[in-house]
């Protein structure tokens, strides 16, 4: 049997729920000649995204089916369909979705020596992070029964250790150099070490500066 139905009065819509928190404990001070400021953060989002009133393929061959409890519940013309008649061809697909992320770190700073435009600094510092993921579509959203929606799900967690440096060079009294490193280590993904060598010229004190980076 051959049904063309424009299904005009179902109205499907989509919703999106979106919580996040976050909480972050910070920590500063300083020991010997160094400045140090500590922190860690953790946040979370959870996501709920429904897509209400779809049409689903099993629940469309059982008003076709004479044998199927839903037999001729819906009007395919789309005229006096309560709401239980909308329910017997269409539901909500829904995906529940969660993201979080831990992360600690610490820095330190302090003066190293004096040159020509003031004393040079370094920073050092030290991070890790940890990532998860996951959205999972509903069993009937996976099972392909909803008409024109696919329900792909996404898994995964990684986590990143990282050192990085920073060094500023006041090489005369209008021109500082900084450079900077840093090396990451992902546990999905490997290695990655990067640096930053930049320079700044105040050109007119408090009008005109000049910056450059190679990174």
């Amino acid at each position: 049997m051959h049904v063309l139905s424009r299904f005009a009065d179902l109205n499907p819509y989509q919703t999106q729920d979106l919580e996040s928190k976050r909480l972050t404990v910070g920590l500063e001070g300083s020991f010997g000649d160094w400045d140090i400021d500590a922190a860690i953060m953790h946040s979370r989002q959870d996501n709920v995204a429904a897509f209400r009133n779809r049409l689903r393929k099993s629940l469309l061959d059982g008003n076709l089916n004479p044998s199927s409890a839903n037999f001729g519940k819906y009007r395919f013309n789309g005229t006096g369909n309560n709401a239980a008649a909308i329910a017997s061809v269409a539901s909500d697909a829904t995906i529940n979705g969660e993201a979080a992320i831990t992360s600690a770190d610490v820095r330190a700073s302090r003066d190293l020596f004096a040159m020509a435009g003031g004393n040079a600094a370094v920073a050092l510092g030290l991070e890790y992070r940890r990532e998860t993921l996951n959205s999972v579509p509903d069993d009937v959203y996976k099972s392909g029964d909803y008409v024109g929606l696919v329900g792909n799900g996404a898994s995964g967690k990684r986590k990143l250790w990282a050192a990085f440096s920073e060094f500023r060079l006041p090489v005369l009294k209008d021109v500082e150099v900084q450079a900077a490193a840093r090396h990451e280590k992902y546990s999905d993904f490997g290695d990655s070490t990067t640096g930053k060598l930049g320079a700044k010229w105040q050109v007119l004190p408090s009008t005109l500066a000049l910056r450059g980076t190679v990174a």
